[in-house]
């Protein structure tokens, strides 16, 4: 069964539909925090930069996003 949790799940991992949210919406941290993450790991279709990942959480955290902010944190502490 397909839930409204399984389509948000699935949104947050097509990362052309995030290109476009934040092509669109550009302070929308959550768009921009999900495709860092899909950057940062290469996952899902994108192919692992992390300097692309770096400023899009940079971006969501300055849009507000404590998530964001926390995980830039931790990507320079591990270097």
């Amino acid at each position: 069964m397909n839930t409204k949790v399984d389509e948000m799940d699935d949104l947050m991992k097509n990362v052309p539909f995030l290109e476009m949210a934040v092509q669109q919406y550009p302070n929308n941290y959550a768009a921009l925090f999900f495709l860092g993450a899909n950057y940062y790991n290469g996952t899902n279709g994108a192919v692992k930069d992390v300097k692309r990942a770096i400023d899009l959480f940079m971006r969501a955290a300055e849009a507000g996003s404590s998530e964001a902010a926390n995980l830039l944190g931790i990507v320079y502490r591990d270097g």
